[in-house]
């Protein structure tokens, strides 16, 4: 597994033709991205960190009504 780690500026816009409108950065393509895989000394406490925070997430989410009934 990989964790690819970066920071997504939402300020950030782009132009698609030089003389064409400004849009803001949809796909992060200016995000830097670090990668870090598990096994290493400096990379372990990163993905531990993101794999709790995911998990934190999903535990927030509420179970859809559809996945109640069928878990009794």
């Amino acid at each position: 597994m990989q964790v690819l780690h970066g920071f997504y500026d939402l300020s950030v816009r782009m132009r698609l033709q030089r003389t064409g409108p400004e849009y803001y950065d949809p796909k992060g393509y200016t995000t830097d991205l670090n990668v870090c895989s598990p096994g290493t000394a400096a990379s372990d406490p990163v993905v531990t960190m993101w794999n709790k925070h995911f998990d934190d997430l999903w535990a927030l989410a509420s179970v859809p009504g559809w996945r109640r009934s069928a878990a009794v």
